[in-house]
């Protein structure tokens, strides 16, 4: 009986022998097996550090523009600030939309909201108003568009992934143009700017002076604010404009600089002819001298105001009180 217990063992254990020599030889795993990647995320390993984070870096800078451009569009009273927001929203929505499509077929995951320092950039510009966002706005644009270029420069030449390198490339003109447009703004705020009214104390009211070669009133010393503002202007007098053309946005005539008169509060005005024909029922009307800018004519210069506005203002008289010439 013992022996045929034995034998017994002996067969069950043979019996079990080439079924482990089978699963050894064939290289069988009881680990499971993990699924091969996705085609995204193949594509995505293979996208360098450097493409990912020019990727997700330019995408937020594409997205603050668009940001900032719609806010000048609503802020800005400028017409070309205003203008130069409409740009900036359509060609920066073009030029986001077509870094998604690049980053999701190669699995790069893009910011959702702005950049820290985008966010404090509209929330900044969102408290201005007038000249101080116009000047505020178009500061930041140069600045933005400098780094924007230096970034997508650096990837037009270094980049390894031929897709986004390609889009860098492309971009590139458009950036410059916007940056080109943006000091050209700059500029010409900046030369209103120089003819904004100077901090100062009030000063004493007077009668409007005649615009005498002298160019101030009796008794006026250099620290008058027609002194002032004579140096805020640069080399610009009520000589040099006196008898120039005052046209609209559209290029139309709307009146004739006729004298630059300062006020109590320091504040330049222009006195434009405006109306009439032939000189006959013409009128003054004073418009702060901030409110025009040089135009492209050096005999011109340009306001937003139409006629009908211009001539709907107050009659300018000469004997206003708490008016002084502009020096000549």
């Amino acid at each position: 009986m013992k022996q045929q217990l034995l034998r017994a063992t002996a067969i069950a254990a043979l019996t079990l022998v080439p079924t482990v020599v089978m699963a050894q030889s064939s290289g069988t795993s009881t680990q499971p097996q993990q699924q091969s990647d996705s085609p995204a995320q193949a594509e995505q390993m293979q996208v360098s550090q450097q493409d990912s984070e020019f990727a997700k870096q330019a995408a937020g800078g594409g997205q603050a523009e668009v940001e900032l451009g719609r806010l000048a569009t609503e802020q800005s009273q400028h017409e070309a600030v205003t203008q130069y927001g409409e740009t900036l929203v359509d060609e920066h929505t073009e030029a986001n939309e077509k870094l998604k499509e690049i980053a999701e077929e190669k699995g790069i995951e893009l910011p959702g909201d702005l950049p820290a320092e985008a966010q404090e950039a509209k929330s900044r510009l969102s408290q201005m108003t007038g000249l101080d966002f116009d000047r505020a706005f178009i500061e930041q644009m140069v600045s933005d568009h400098q780094r924007t270029i230096e970034l997508f420069e650096t990837q037009a030449q270094d980049g390894q992934d031929a897709e986004l390198k390609t889009f860098a490339e492309n971009t590139l003109p458009t950036l410059r143009e916007h940056l080109d447009e943006a000091q050209r703004i700059e500029e010409e705020l900046s030369q209103q700017s120089t003819m904004q009214t100077a901090d100062s104390a009030p000063t004493a009211g007077g009668t409007m002076a005649d615009n005498t070669a002298g160019g101030m009133a009796a008794g006026k010393d250099p620290g008058d604010p027609t002194t002032r503002f004579q140096a805020a202007l640069g080399d610009v007098t009520a000589k040099d404009l006196i008898g120039k053309t005052v046209v609209n946005a559209s290029g139309d005539e709307v009146g004739e600089i006729q004298n630059l008169v300062i006020d109590q509060s320091d504040v330049v005005s222009a006195i434009i002819e405006v109306g009439g024909f032939l000189g006959i029922g013409a009128k003054q009307v004073a418009v702060p001298f901030d409110e025009l800018q040089t135009g492209e004519d050096e005999a011109v210069w340009q306001t937003r105001a139409t006629e009908e506005e211009l001539e709907n203002l107050p009659a300018y008289e000469e004997d206003s009180e708490g008016f002084l010439s502009f020096p000549n």
